[in-house]
């Protein structure tokens, strides 16, 4: 199950402005913020429990600036405009972001649906003495 980290509203609010957006329909509006979860999703689930429960402002953000690039793919857009050229990094920048993310070098407001999961998750460590090892061998003092 996918979350939607991002509406409408937030679109216009953290993505792209309402001019930019044409003639795309609030269909495809709303599949592109879907999609931007969805990719989200896949830098957050190495990490997190999902679907999350709650989510900071930032994972919004994220959502909105990942699908003002892919609604913009579709629509069209001059990457050498500066105003075009600024929604490409802002996607990478994003994608660098997601990345820290799934590196744990960035720390996001997020709730994830089991949090015991979340701080039990680690390596598991086995531990067996060394003499334990070779057959044959016992845990008596052998005077040495």
């Amino acid at each position: 199950m996918v979350s939607q980290y991002a509406q409408l509203a937030d679109l216009v609010l953290y993505g792209i402005p309402v001019t930019a957006i044409g003639n795309l329909t609030t269909a495809q509006q709303t599949d592109a913020l879907i999609a931007a979860s969805a990719k989200i999703d896949s830098y957050l689930r190495g990490r997190y429990s999902l679907p999350l429960l709650a989510w900071g402002i930032e994972i919004t953000q994220a959502a909105c600036k990942i699908a003002a690039f892919d609604l913009m793919n579709v629509r069209g857009y001059n990457p050498q405009s500066g105003a075009d050229n600024n929604l490409i990094n802002r996607y990478n920048e994003t994608i660098l972001w997601l990345r820290d993310i799934q590196r744990q070098a960035a720390h996001p407001d997020v709730t994830p649906t089991d949090i015991q999961t979340q701080l039990k998750q680690g390596p598991a460590v086995i531990s067996v003495s060394a003499w334990a090892t070779n057959s044959g061998c016992t845990n008596t003092n052998r005077g040495w």
